[in-house]
């Protein structure tokens, strides 16, 4: 998730739209002051409910649970997904107008490159999940024999120094 992210595809708009550029100035700024006011606000609400989770735990505990509940998964099943196919999209877009210098780049090419970098995205996601389940287990098997290689040389102390097994039972050490 990127944040501003916005900025890379509006300044064009921006521009055309303003007839000149200071007024373009002037709507950048008054958009700037507008975006400060709203991360000010944020920070007051991260000040204000200081947990973890975002805007789930600000919610749910402003709102109710099902109201967190309901923002949660709409998170998940739209704005996040939608966040990053405009990147992709925009991302595609960046890379391949230089391409086509003197038209618009065409939207099968457009969507194409976006759907590999989102499936590059996620492959190398899946790819790190993988390493890391592949470090765990292979660290534990490494570590695993490390408690059991001091069990040879503590049944040899016992032995040799002639230790009851009855008086480390009765000195609270159990085996």
């Amino acid at each position: 998730n990127i944040i501003g992210s916005g900025i890379f595809v509006s300044p064009k708009g921006v521009l055309e739209n303003a007839g000149s550029v200071g007024l373009a100035l002037i709507v950048w700024i008054m958009t700037g002051l507008i975006t400060a006011v709203g991360a000010l606000c944020y920070a007051e609400l991260g000040v204000t409910i200081p947990k973890s989770g975002g805007d789930y735990s600000y919610v749910k505990d402003i709102f109710g649970g099902l109201a967190g509940f309901l923002r949660l998964w709409i998170a998940v099943l739209v704005i996040y997904p939608t966040n990053q196919a405009v990147i992709a999209l925009t991302f595609s877009n960046y890379v391949l107008q230089p391409l086509f210098p003197t038209c618009f780049p065409p939207e099968s090419g457009l969507r194409l490159l976006a759907a590999i970098c989102l499936c590059k995205c996620h492959l190398g996601l899946a790819l790190r999940m993988a390493s890391l389940a592949f470090l765990v287990v292979y660290t534990s098997l490494v570590l695993l024999p490390l408690p059991l290689s001091f069990l040879p040389s503590f049944f040899f102390f016992l032995v040799t120094f002639q230790f009851p097994i009855c008086m480390l039972w009765t000195n609270g050490f159990h085996i």
